[in-house]
């Protein structure tokens, strides 16, 4: 329900992807990429305190103990955590991706469903960065200090002064590390909107309040998924699992 009513508030205006007084108009390639933009910020950001508990429930249980008394390694266990996290997460992406169909249709703006411009940005932008958050909370759960009320502070920072900020100020120059496809979409959309509005400035901005005044609106097609722009998104997949295996080392 929560996950629907993100998708609701982009679809009022509530939250909203502009450059400077502009934005996309609400085609396939628009919409699918501010919702995967928003899927990377907001379920990037909390979806981590949905999955960070996997472990912790065998814990409670007792199903850690009688595992521990298996022939089952370390680092397999912490992997099988790893997808289960992924999938819950993986959910909630496919529920924001039938959402942004509908908003589409609600918009109007641009009746055309396409597909693989609507679908691309969850594929290659927001399922990855779901598998490090997954890969995260699965980190955090092996190092012992981390498990509990102080791991949860941790990530709440570390997401806004690590992920966050390094992936808004390197990822245009540096793809491996634009783990929210912040870099990716903002040089697309940035010639898109500069070819429709010679004077704009060259900023973009993800808010969480409507914006002001009149905002404008341009002809974006999508970033064109090629394989130099694909492969840096899926080598994200392998962060997070040197992550996963990271946490072998400490998992008791």
């Amino acid at each position: 329900g929560l996950v629907l009513y993100l998708g609701y508030l982009v679809n009022i205006g509530q939250i909203t992807l502009r450059l400077d007084s502009y934005r996309g108009l609400f085609n396939s390639a628009w919409v699918g990429s501010i919702m995967a933009l928003v899927v990377n910020f907001l379920l990037g950001w909390f979806g981590f305190y949905l999955v960070k508990n996997s472990i912790a429930r065998d814990y409670h249980t007792g199903v850690g103990q009688i595992i521990a008394t298996t022939t089952l390694p370390r680092p397999l266990y912490l992997l099988g955590k790893w997808i289960s996290n992924f999938l819950v997460l993986d959910v909630l992406v496919f529920i924001l991706m039938l959402a942004a169909v509908v908003m589409q249709l609600f918009r109007n703006e641009d009746a055309q469903i396409r597909l693989w411009a609507l679908l691309a940005p969850f594929l290659f932008v927001a399922l990855p960065f779901m598998a490090l958050v997954a890969a995260l909370a699965v980190l955090f759960e092996s190092i012992r200090w981390l498990r509990g009320s102080l791991g949860n502070v941790v990530y709440f920072f570390v997401f806004i002064l690590g992920i966050t900020f390094v992936a808004i100020m390197l990822g245009v120059d540096m793809p491996l590390l634009d783990w929210l496809g912040f870099g990716i979409f903002k040089s697309s959309m940035a010639q898109a909107a500069k070819a429709a509005y010679p004077d704009y400035a060259g900023g973009l901005s993800l808010g969480l309040v409507p914006a002001k005044g009149v905002i404008r609106p341009f002809l974006w097609n999508g970033v064109d998924w090629t394989l130099p722009v694909i492969l840096p998104r899926l080598l994200t997949l392998v962060w997070a699992l040197g992550l996963v295996l990271l946490g072998a080392l400490f998992f008791d």
